[in-house]
């Protein structure tokens, strides 16, 4: 392998961890739920025109979108998970709407840390995200939207064929 190979594969296995380490710090303050997948509002809150429906959303400067596994704890109580959502999504958006409103009341601040092959922890005052990267190779596990550049992707984690795992 040459050396130039080698660096760029480790810019590339890198690239998740840096992304994440930028939403360190930053206020944490709406989830919401869209089918299975969780969503996560964090940073400076902006506002964003939606062409399509015509209307003016405030998000997060970054946007977190877990499509894999995820798990939500309170201390060592698990409020809900992707495998625990009930077929009554009113209940599951009601649940994670009281801790959007916790975490806003609370200021939570996200800290990112034990980091694995796509899998992560997001700790947020009494909160606990763990995301488990458990797609199949080459599906989308989780995404990173900076919203200040109208959605662009800053990254797209991607499962590894287990060869490379």
């Amino acid at each position: 392998m040459k050396a130039t190979e080698g660096r760029e594969k480790s810019v590339i296995q890198n690239a998740p961890v840096y992304c994440l380490k930028q939403l360190q710090g930053l206020s944490i303050w709406n989830l919401s739920l869209a089918a299975d997948s969780l969503t996560i509002q964090i940073g400076e809150k902006i506002d964003i025109y939606i062409v399509a429906l015509g209307i003016t959303r405030k998000v997060g400067l970054f946007g977190l979108h877990v499509h894999c596994q995820w798990s939500l704890y309170r201390g060592k109580s698990l409020i809900l998970s992707r495998n625990t959502l009930s077929s009554d999504f009113k209940k599951d958006s009601e649940t994670i709407l009281s801790v959007s409103e916790l975490l806003l009341k609370n200021k939570s601040v996200c800290t990112i840390c034990n980091y694995s092959l796509g899998s992560f922890e997001v700790v947020f005052g009494k909160f606990l995200l763990k995301v488990n990267n458990d797609v199949k190779s080459g599906e989308e596990s989780w995404r990173i939207l900076d919203n200040s550049n109208s959605f662009h992707h800053k990254y797209r984690a991607r499962s590894l064929p287990s060869q490379e795992r």
